[in-house]
This record gives structure tokens, sequence and C-alpha cells, in this order.
């Protein structure tokens, strides 16, 4: 049997059936399997990076929902439209609903609730300014990505009776699951008479979504995203420098690389002894002074040094010791680093700066006086 996967993972349970080929030959027997199809949190992706709001700032609209057409052209009958009706339209005598979303005039007549469409920017300032929702699902049991986006800013997401039939987001009796439009106003009139349940609840669910490793999580891959953008200007400063000191001055190339190598692995050790991650923006710097320097210096010192008539055969040979380190992590050298070093990725960290300070030191062996400073003849 080929190409089945062994499970997949979906915003819901069920099963899968995959036809496929028995093999890879002329004429080969098809078959089909039953895959197990399993819920994984997998909407929260998107999420990765976001901001969790407080549901103590100030919230002035009371319900916001995003909701849009569910049918397509000039369709008069829209399961999502009888829905919204029925939970929100007929009872709203006050109009202090907002929904958002595109829907055909003949759906929109008579209800100014229906606001159309804005951006997701506008989208999200409502939200952070709302104090509740209700989540209807795009089908029975599916778990979509909104729960989760109004929660994070702080807004309680009511879930409708078919959302996450299986329950593997909230247990059957909890409190943001409603059975009926009077059990969904009801929830909403009693947290409104006591705002600091409404706090409680909205604290304890995000716990819940974003608990400590997830926050975490979040919080390590936002930081990552600022500090390599940190490593890349830092770099590009350095090599900027280079360029403007070299163009008056010359340098002793062998140094100012040995001294940028030792820079980057310091910065790499670094990360094993820093212990606030806010902090490890040094280290990302020394490391970009180190990659600003490899991708200038070693090229000016081979192409200084060598014969012209052979500088193709060096810069091929150079270039291939870049290569194949790269083919060899491709090809599973990244495992095997793991299972010598183990699963922390700190320990490939201390390997990287040592590696780059024998590096550094290793300069002291280039003795060439042309790759060390360039002179015109």
């Amino acid at each position: 049997t080929l190409n089945y996967p062994k499970e997949i993972i979906a915003q819901y349970n069920t099963t899968s059936i995959w036809h496929s080929l028995k093999e890879y030959k002329h004429d080969a027997e098809f078959e089909d399997k039953t895959i197990n199809v399993r819920y994984s949190g997998i909407e929260k992706l998107n999420l990765i990076g976001e901001e969790i709001i407080s549901p103590e700032s100030e919230r002035p609209n009371k319900f916001t929902i995003v909701a849009m057409q569910s049918v397509l052209g000039q369709a008069t009958k829209d399961k999502r439209y009888d829905e919204i009706k029925q939970w929100i339209l007929d009872r709203d005598t006050n109009q202090e609903v907002e929904i958002y979303g595109k829907w055909k005039e003949h759906f929109t007549d008579g209800y100014p609730q229906l606001k159309g469409y804005v951006t997701p920017a506008e989208i999200d300032q409502k939200f952070k300014e709302t104090r509740y929702t209700l989540v209807i699902p795009i089908g029975p049991n599916w778990l979509t990505s909104k729960y989760a986006e109004v929660l994070m800013m702080g807004v309680v997401p009511f879930l409708h009776p078919t959302y996450d039939i299986k329950e593997n987001l909230v247990p059957k009796d909890h409190f943001i699951r409603v059975s009926t439009p009077e059990d969904f106003y009801a929830k909403m009139k009693f947290l409104d008479e006591n705002p600091d349940e409404r706090i409680k609840l909205i604290n304890l669910l995000q716990e819940k979504l974003y608990n400590s490793d997830q926050k975490s999580f979040i919080k390590a891959s936002s930081l990552v995203g600022s500090y390599m953008g940190i490593y890349g200007l830092s770099s590009m400063m350095f090599a900027l420098l280079l360029v403007f000191y070299t163009s008056k001055r010359r340098i002793n190339r062998k140094l100012v690389h040995m001294a940028s190598l030792i820079l980057g692995g310091v910065g790499f050790l670094l990360m094993y002894f820093i212990p606030v991650a806010e902090t490890l923006i040094i280290s990302f710097i020394l490391i970009g002074f180190s990659w600003g320097s490899i991708l200038s210096m070693p090229y000016a010192m081979l192409s200084s040094s060598v014969d012209p008539k052979k500088m193709g055969v060096f810069m091929g040979i150079f270039n291939m010791f870049i290569v194949i380190p790269q083919i060899i992590a491709a090809l599973g050298g990244i495992n095997f680093l793991s299972n010598l070093l183990g699963t922390q990725s700190i320990n490939s960290m201390i390997v990287a700066g040592i590696s780059l300070i024998i590096a550094g030191i290793c300069n002291f062996l280039i003795t060439n006086k042309n790759a060390i400073s360039y002179e015109d003849d």
C-alpha cells in the first residue's frame, strides 16, 4: 500500500476514505482505506504572535458577530441567515447587535444590524470594544478559528448548539454553550449584571485556550520574528560599515574576520547563559556581526590570494564546503545531530558557538599577505 497517511489532523473528528494504488506499476489495482481524522486544535495556528487582550478593557458594544452569506448567487434561502434571524435579528428589538459580513440586499432589507463587509483590521477593533459574540459553525461539529480569535481579544464566545458537538473544546455543560436563544440572552444578561464574573470567565477560558506552554510558544514565536529582524539589520549595518571603512582605509581582513567569528560564537554561547528571553537580542546582534563578515571576508581573502587563472576552481571548491554540509543536513544529518546532542535545541547552539570560536582562532593559520590585506600592484 502506497502513500497513505497514518493520521489526518483537522478541525473535527471523523474518518476519511482514501483511494490509492496498491503499488507503482502499470495496470496496478486500486484500494480504499479508512483513515482517522483527529481534532488537533489546528484552527489556532493563525493566532501565533497575536496579542492577548484583557477582558477588563472598556467595552461599550454588547454584541458583535461576523457571519456572511453561505449560499451563492441570488438564492433566497440561507441556513446561516435562518439561524441568525432566529437567534439574533428577531430578538434584537433595540438593534444593539452589529453583524458584519457580505449579504445580498434581499437578506439585509429591514435589518440595519447587518452592516456589510469591513476590513479585518476594523473587525478586530470592533471586537476589542465588544463583550459577547455567538459562534455559528460552517457545518455541524466544525471548529473554526473564530472562537479563538475573539476569545484572545477578551470577548465571551458563546457556542451555538451545533458548534463542536463532539466536545473537543469545552464540556457539554460549559457556561459558554447555549441551547436556545432564551438561554443565550439570559447568560448575556447575567454577565452584564455581574461584570466580575464575565472577566473571571474570560480569564479562565484564555488560560485554557492559551495554556502556559502555548503562551510561551506564542511569545517565543513573536520574539523570534523580531530578533531575526534585528539579526538581519545588524548584519547589514556591519557589512555597510566595512564597505565605508575599507573604501578609505586598509584593514587586516584576518583579524576582522577572526573577531567577527568569535563575537558570533559568543552570541550563540550567551543563549545558554541569558536567563530572560527579552535580552537575547544581544545574542542576535553578535551573530549578525558574524554573518556580515561571513558573507564577505572569506570571498575577499580567497579572491586576493589565488591565481586568477584558477579562480573558478578555487571558488568551486570553496562553495562545495558550503553546500556539502547543507546536503548532509537534508539527508538526515539533523536527526543524527539530535540523537548525538539530545533533543534540547540549546545544545546545538552551544556546538555552533564553539565551532565559530574555533573557526575564528583558525584565522591565525592565514599567512598569505594578499589575503590579509589587499594591495594594488
